[in-house]
């Protein structure tokens, strides 16, 4: 009895252990999907912007700081229509232009090692001064479906360390479908 007990307790513990609740999010104006990270359980309803535009946002739940301030690190996606014959390097230019931040890093979906695999992507880590303090930024600009899409992964200097890891999550199940 107490074996059988034993046996069905651990199978329920590992079967606990190895649940991965990851929500699978699908933005259909432009035919991706992303795997959700776990700690990401505030998600806002869907924003009509106008002109062909939507917004969606994704809260992470809250680390608290050195300075025992909750922070909030949140993913945004903007998705547009775009003209047919506007290609990656145009759109990405442009989106710079709205959005302005200082760049430390770019990378590719087709470059070795990159952990942006979506075809016709481009992102960019990097930075800005907010209010109070300095924000860290992944950006990623695609095009799919004459749809633009721009993805802004946001969190403080001093919690980056808790959520990139999330946001490389994010860059690495970016597919089409």
């Amino acid at each position: 009895m107490i074996k059988t007990l034993a046996f069905c307790l651990l199978i329920f513990f590992g079967l606990i252990i190895s649940f991965n609740s990851n929500a699978q999010i699908k933005i259909s104006e432009a035919n991706i999907q992303f795997i959700l990270p776990d700690a990401f359980q505030k998600i806002l309803p869907k924003k009509d912007l106008g002109n062909g535009r939507c917004a969606y946002t994704y809260k992470r739940n809250s680390i608290i700081n050195k300075d025992g301030v909750n922070v909030i690190p949140n993913i945004g996606i903007i998705t547009e229509t775009v003209p047919k014959d506007i290609d990656l390097i145009e759109y990405t230019a442009k989106k710079r232009i709205d959005v302005p931040f200082q760049v430390l890093d770019v990378f590719a979906n087709d470059a070795k090692g990159s952990n942006l695999t979506c075809e016709n992507s481009i992102g960019y880590k990097g930075y800005y001064n907010g209010r109070t303090t300095k924000h860290i930024i992944y950006v990623i600009h695609l095009i799919n479906n004459n749809c633009g899409v721009q993805i802004i992964m946001d969190a403080t200097e001093d919690v980056i360390i808790d959520c990139e890891g999330e946001f490389i999550e994010v860059m690495k199940s970016l597919k089409k479908y």
